[in-house]
């Protein structure tokens, strides 16, 4: 099951990045990650070779579930101090995913940069048995900063009202919730210029790329 769990969460970032190759100076040809632990209630749960990560038991999270060593977690230190990581710098990790049964029997998640939450029930009754789990890859998008787009099907709102979608938004898209969660299994070409658009202006907000390349001013919204 280790396996096909990160053979998911593989593919469907995948499916994101796949987007990105060849476009504007980004720098990775394919999408790549390392496992480098799983938080179990019990060690004997995890069955096989452990060579390669950490097992983790002794952590929980604020509900009491297991949960890395916070030590490692970029989330916990984003100056980069890694030293209060046991496992040593090799071993950080950047996100988590967590399948979690306290969603109940609804195949649903939630998500930011530091990971992907997202219910047992999901992985058992979908994600388990298709080869895209549309709810994960939902989820996915919103760790790159994508908001849900929740629209009445007008598409006659202003930028900052909450309804608003893009003008050239498809009818049906993976950020777009519906039917108790995402429902579309590949990133649409709208969502792959999204991605575009975040890496061209990312990278030279965190001057990873320096040129005259300009964008407009974000908007100015007021939410009460």
């Amino acid at each position: 099951m280790r396996d096909q769990i990160e053979n998911m969460y593989k593919s469907q970032y995948a499916n994101w990045f796949k987007w990105l190759t060849g476009w504007d100076n980004y720098p990775f040809n394919e999408f790549k990650f390392n496992v480098v632990g799983w938080a179990v209630q019990e060690r004997n749960l995890i069955q096989g070779s452990t060579d390669g990560f950490e097992v983790y038991t002794e952590f929980r999270d604020d509900q009491g579930f297991p949960t890395c060593d916070p030590g490692c977690s970029r989330h916990e230190h984003p100056d980069g101090n890694y030293s209060g990581c046991a496992a040593g710098f090799d071993q950080h990790f950047h996100q988590y995913f967590f399948i979690d049964s306290s969603w109940g029997n609804f195949d649903m998640g939630a998500a930011s940069g530091f990971g992907v939450d997202i219910s047992l029930y999901g992985w058992k009754t979908t994600g388990s048995k298709l080869g895209d789990w549309p709810i994960l890859l939902h989820e996915m998008g919103h760790t790159f900063g994508f908001p849900d787009y929740v629209t009445d099907g007008t598409k006659n709102h202003t930028l900052c009202d909450i309804l608003w979608t893009p003008p050239s938004a498809p009818n049906d898209f993976v950020m777009m919730p519906g039917d108790s969660g995402a429902h579309v299994p590949q990133v649409t070409e709208f969502e792959g210029w999204m991605l575009r658009h975040w890496w061209s202006r990312f990278s030279r907000v965190r001057r990873w790329q320096n040129d005259n390349t300009s964008f407009p001013l974000l908007p100015t919204c007021k939410w009460e």
